[in-house]
């Protein structure tokens, strides 16, 4: 494992380099009141008694750094909900559970270093067991890093066999650069597939049994056509990227609807946003419906990606992969200008109060609380104010082809659902209701 080590000039950090190694990462993020460095691909800890003792359980080759010198104490587990792996970590010592970093820590002593490294707990302890240093170790460990957090990995019988076909379709996800959203969803979905039929090899399933299964979570799951589709996509990726199989997907394909989206109007922009008395919060708002976010490209905001000169937002690998520049208003500019005058966030756009990156959650709950104060469609979402900055630009007269850019859409069949919604055509138009009564009484003059 590649890293560096080093202490700040101002004595009260140490910083980790390790700009290759994403599970290290990982493991440095759950010491407490660490931060990501803003470069060189690292973490910032806390250079206290805490902090060096952390970073020793977790790192056991620095123990003996100069900077560090202490001794293992600790081992740091995290496992899945798994009744399988809880049996094997009730038989541990001084275990210890933190429900804020949502880890185990257990006495490292050497029996407890024994039944770890002779179990599938291995494979969870964050610790780095000095008997597991191996090149093959390391690969097993990268190999296993998301399917195994869905089953323990099994011997023989079907499960084995379950298991060998997840670990082929997440290699051939990874290799092709998937989101590790869509990696856990279309393993999930697999793997549900895989164990509805228990006497079947997952590559011996073809389209009449996938047909089986989907009409089951149909009538019992109650499976609407998006969730139909999700699974059908994992199916597909599986059977015809990775086993090379052709088969007909078309006849199980859902029907495909239209629903539009809800939309709000200027006026109850203008009422939500008055809704919200905290300065961070109305900001998030504002620069949702400013450049048209989608919520994970707001919470993924960094300080540099807001051009104040040029009034744009950069979004960094948006949906898809790809990048894009979308509008930055005058009115959110003056407002982030005093929002960072206040809050100065390190990294991250808008950070937690334990300077960490905001959750998704917290921005939703964040727009609920303004939607029941500001008495507007309940049904609003985060996404609505996305749908009203569209639909908003084409009522202005907004080229359909630039609403595209700034959304970010693939196809601009995916932008023209706005031209459904936009009020602008149809205010022109007199039902003939009011041609043949003519207009209210209290609307004449």
């Amino acid at each position: 494992m590649r890293f560096s080590l080093k202490r700040l000039t101002n004595g009260h950090q140490l910083l980790v380099e390790c700009p290759s190694d994403p599970l290290l990462l990982e493991r440095l993020s759950i010491i407490p009141n660490s931060s990501p460095a803003q470069y060189g691909g690292g973490y910032l800890i806390p250079n206290t008694e805490e902090g060096r003792q952390y970073l020793v359980n977790i790192l056991t080759e620095v123990r003996d750094h100069p900077l560090l010198n202490l001794k293992v104490t600790r081992l740091i587990i995290k496992i899945p909900y798994n009744k399988a792996l809880y049996q094997l970590l009730i038989q541990l010592e001084g275990r210890e559970w933190h429900p804020k970093m949502r880890i185990w820590m257990v006495t490292a002593s050497k029996d407890n270093w024994l039944k770890i490294k002779n179990s599938h707990l291995s494979t969870y302890c964050l610790t780095l067991l000095p008997e597991r240093n191996s090149p093959q170790d390391k690969q097993i460990k990268e190999q296993v890093s998301t399917v195994a957090k869905m089953m323990v990995p099994p011997k023989t019988g079907h499960q084995a066999l379950v298991y060998e076909a997840l670990l082929a379709a997440e290699q051939q996800l990874r290799l092709r650069h998937f989101s590790w959203r869509t990696i856990k969803s279309y393993l999930s979905q697999l793997r549900m597939l895989f164990l509805f039929f228990p006497s079947m090899p997952p590559s011996s399933l073809s389209i009449k049994e996938i047909s089986t299964y989907l009409l089951d979570r149909i009538q019992k799951k109650n499976w609407q056509p998006a969730t139909q589709q999700q699974a059908i996509c994992a199916f597909k990726f599986y059977y015809t990227t990775v086993l090379e199989l052709a088969y007909d997907w078309d006849i199980i394909q859902p029907r495909k609807g239209r629903k539009l989206p809800t939309v709000l109007s200027q006026g109850e922009v203008i009422r939500l946003l008055e809704a919200v008395s905290n300065l961070k919060h109305r900001c998030i708002l504002m620069l949702i419906y400013s450049g048209g976010l989608r919520l994970s490209e707001l919470t993924n905001l960094q300080l540099k990606d807001i051009n104040y000169d040029r009034r744009q937002v950069f979004i960094d690998s948006g949906k898809g992969k790809r990048d894009r520049y979308t509008l930055l208003s005058e009115n959110c500019l003056q407002a982030l200008q005093t929002y960072l005058k206040k809050y100065q966030p390190k990294l991250w756009l808008f950070e937690g109060q334990d300077g960490g990156q905001y959750s998704n959650r917290s921005v939703q709950a964040i727009l609920r609380r303004a939607v029941v104060a500001s008495g507007i469609n309940p049904r609003t979402t985060v996404h609505t104010l996305r749908h009203s900055f569209a639909t908003h630009l084409l009522e202005q007269g907004v080229d359909l082809r630039y609403i595209q850019d700034l959304l970010g859409h693939a196809s601009s069949k995916t932008t023209e659902i706005y031209t459904h919604i936009t009020s602008s055509a149809t205010d022109k138009i007199v039902s003939p209701l009011d041609a043949i009564l003519g207009p209210p009484e209290d609307k004449k003059e």
